[in-house]
């Protein structure tokens, strides 16, 4: 923020910054810096995602009244963040087995909310909170449908939060086999615990 004279003289006063009708911490009173003409610098990590308007007023001096600046409206945009989805079960499997998802985001600060996972479209789990950046989903009940395979894909989606922006993983996808038609392992290979036999 700057005050300039109209009488060419270097105005004195402080300098304080208000964003959203509230004063910034650390950014009220200001002196000037020693140069003409007096200008103040306010830096501040107080604003959250959204749009704030900011303005800044200086208090006058003995020959010069108060003013107050025009307002700014500024837009703070939230941190991009990356949403992983995998499983550690077999992408074919048969039908009527549960397949546990897993969803992974990251981003420069830890990410904290929720994740919705999403089965052919529609929503599968809804709301499962972000634990050191991870949630699990189950897909419980594929079928076939009558038919000799089906395929299924799953997507998860991170809602955000006041630093981090939502996103949403690359789809993944999973074929269910009909237990009529499918021809079982021996059973001998080993299988992650909570995946389906295949």
């Amino acid at each position: 923020a700057t005050a300039t004279s109209v009488l060419g003289q270097a105005p004195a006063g402080t300098f304080s910054f208000v964003a959203d009708g509230s004063p910034l911490g650390g950014c009220t009173n200001l002196p000037p810096a020693g140069t003409n003409p007096p200008t103040a610098t306010c830096t501040t990590n107080a604003l959250l995602f959204g749009i704030h308007h900011v303005t800044a007023s200086w208090t006058g001096d003995d020959y010069h009244e108060g003013s107050a600046s025009d307002v700014l409206a500024y837009e703070v945009a939230r941190l991009s963040t990356r949403t992983l989805l995998a499983t550690g079960c077999a992408p074919v499997f048969v039908e009527n087995q549960p397949l546990a998802l897993h969803a992974a985001v990251t981003g420069t600060f830890m990410p904290i909310g929720s994740v919705r996972f999403e089965q052919n479209g529609a929503t599968l789990c809804q709301g499962v909170p972000l634990v050191a950046g991870t949630a699990t989903c189950v897909a419980s009940n594929l079928v076939t449908g009558g038919q000799p395979m089906s395929p299924y894909s799953f997507t998860a989606s991170y809602t955000g939060d006041d630093v981090n922006a939502p996103s949403t993983s690359v789809m993944l996808g999973i074929t269910v086999l009909s237990a009529v038609e499918a021809v079982m392992h021996d059973g001998f290979d080993p299988i992650p615990a909570g995946c389906p036999s295949h």
